[in-house]
This record gives C-alpha cells, structure tokens and sequence, in this order.
C-alpha cells in the first residue's frame, strides 16, 4: 500500500508514468522495494496479539493490501501501449 502511494504520488507531482519513474531510478526504487517487502516479514516473526482498533484490524488490512496491488496493476497496464503487451503475452502464453 505504500508503494502504491507513493508511486501515485510521483506520478501526480511530476507526470511521469510508473514506467518512466523505474527507468529514471531503478536503484531507489528497488531499495524501496526490498525495503517495504523486508518490513511486510516483520509481523510473521513477531507475537501476534488479537487486539484491534476499530476498523483496523487484520482482515480489513489483508483487503486493502489486495486491493492496492490490483489497483497498481491495473493503473500499470493502463499506461502500457497495445503493442508493448504483445511480446509478454507471448513469454507468458508460450507461441500459439
């Protein structure tokens, strides 16, 4: 979810697509990305208690989490032109 925002934040604050922002910089991008997913294993490893606060509780943040993934992918391949997503439907599909 973070990313998610903070992606949607660059784009509106330069203009730049997702696209461009990895090709400008796929070092901090990717750092972030490590980052974020490291920080998502904390809970695994830590004593989980059954305490929730009002409407945030794991369920509702498991959803929102599959939500913003979806949304990112789906804002993604809205930016992709038509003919860019021919060779990786065929890399995903095999030939025909």
């Amino acid at each position: 979810m973070l990313g998610f925002v903070a992606a949607l934040g660059a784009e509106l604050a330069t203009g730049d697509s997702i696209v461009r922002q990895l090709s400008e910089e796929p070092t901090l991008i990717g750092l972030t990305f490590v980052l974020f997913s490291a920080a998502s294993l904390v809970p695994a490893f830590a004593r989980r208690t059954k305490d929730s606060l009002g409407p945030f509780n794991a369920s509702a943040e498991l959803t929102n989490g599959r939500a913003a993934m979806i949304g990112e992918w789906a804002r993604m391949a809205g930016q992709v032109p038509a003919s860019a997503c021919i060779p990786v439907l065929l890399l995903c599909v095999g030939p025909v």
